[in-house]
């Protein structure tokens, strides 16, 4: 059943709706940084489709898909699972054009929209993002986070072109929306200051941290784990710590490794922080392909570089050279060990900055990028643009 909240009045100010895939869950990078962003708008209305089936709706959000639609389709993603499921499509959405329920939805609550704020992250979204538009029949703003499959979509290139603005994520975005539209603006990430800050423990432990989505970065997570087995053999006391899933859900992703602590998911920033701190050294998977090889490395920048940042964790990672995630670190001054493209350079950087002095230049590094990151930020752009 859709959940909703009380009826929308004729007589209630105008509004501006925030349509994103995800629902605003910690469990998703988009779903924290929509938050954000609304808590510059505390008059909103914000319709998503996907989310965990472990999380409670959010005041004033909407979900625009039946609630197992989901979960069961990552069900028939699983090769073994998908045999066994039945036959049938619960989806609220036929060929990403919307059923009944969504646009009787949607007629309501366009009656006090005043603008429209789309964050499209592939061409799926984008087709049902320009058919939400067409029925509230307002103007729109565009905030790529993302460009997964989208780079030479039609849908993608007709809101860009239609937009009243547009704001991405980064420069590598930024040149893509620019070559179809002449102008755009970066609208980037953001978090809240840490409570607490790394320090580098006595012990003579390695600790390397890693945080959510794994799967897509397989490449780097097993160029740590070889780099690891090389110190260990060495008679060093290395580890990794993960904050994320299960280590069942490790294991199907398709690393499996022993000398891995799980912690498991941690809804709370700031418990989050707390583990995070307690390691030695930030670990950031990938994008490791070219970026001709791969639309992630061309455009996406991984969201949990700001923790690291935010405490002064050293950050070592398996990231493309001609990458987007590798600008935005050399943007801030944090590239030094990003570019760590094999097990024996990985071993090598984790050696380097176990040695204190290393570490502290390293630590003072990432705190300074993201003090230039936070001061950075201007939400001013997209509230003009949503009045």
């Amino acid at each position: 059943m859709m959940h909703t909240s009380t009826a929308i009045g004729d007589n209630k100010p105008k509004r501006p709706i925030f349509v994103t895939r995800f629902g605003l869950s910690d469990r998703t990078a988009v779903g924290v940084q929509t938050k954000q962003i609304l808590e510059y708008f505390p008059t909103h209305t914000h319709l998503y489709w996907s989310e965990s089936v472990l999380d409670s709706p959010a005041p004033h959000s909407y979900r625009i898909d039946s609630f197992l639609s989901a979960p069961i389709a990552r069900l028939k993603r699983n090769e073994k699972i998908s045999t066994l499921l039945p036959d049938f499509d619960i989806s609220w959405w036929r060929d990403d054009k919307p059923g009944s329920k969504i646009v009787s939805l949607l007629e309501s609550l366009g009656e006090q929209a005043s603008s429209i704020y789309l964050a499209p992250l592939d061409a799926s979204d984008a087709r049902r993002m320009k058919e939400i538009i067409h029925i509230l029949g307002r103007p729109f703003v565009l905030h790529f986070w993302d460009f997964l499959d989208n780079e030479s979509d039609t849908t993608t290139t007709w809101l860009i072109e239609n937009a009243a603005h547009v704001f991405c994520l980064n420069d590598h975005i930024l040149r893509a929306v620019v070559a179809i539209r002449g102008e755009a603006s970066i609208l980037t990430f953001r978090r809240a200051a840490a409570k607490i800050t790394a320090e580098r423990s006595d012990d003579d432990e390695i600790s390397v941290a890693l945080s959510g989505e794994l799967g897509v970065y397989l490449g780097g997570v097993k160029c740590l784990i070889a780099a690891i087995q090389l110190l260990r053999e060495d008679g060093r006391n290395c580890r990794m710590v993960y904050v994320g899933t299960s280590k069942r859900d490790l294991r199907r992703s398709g690393i499996s490794y022993d000398s891995i602590s799980v912690r498991g998911f941690i809804p709370s920033a700031e418990q989050r922080d707390q583990v995070l701190s307690k390691c030695t050294i930030g670990f950031i998977p990938g994008p490791l392909s070219s970026p001709e090889e791969n639309t992630r490395s061309k455009y996406s920048i991984p969201s949990r570089i700001l923790d690291f940042m935010a405490i002064g964790l050293p950050i070592v990672g398996t990231l493309h050279p001609d990458s987007a995630a590798f600008a935005f670190c050399r943007s801030f001054g944090v590239d030094d060990w990003l570019s760590m493209n094999d097990p024996d350079k990985i071993a090598q950087a984790l050696m380097t900055l176990a040695n204190p002095e290393e570490w502290e230049k390293s630590s003072r590094k990432s705190l300074a990028a993201f003090s230039r990151l936070i001061n950075s930020y201007n939400i001013d752009e997209l509230k003009s643009a949503l009045i």
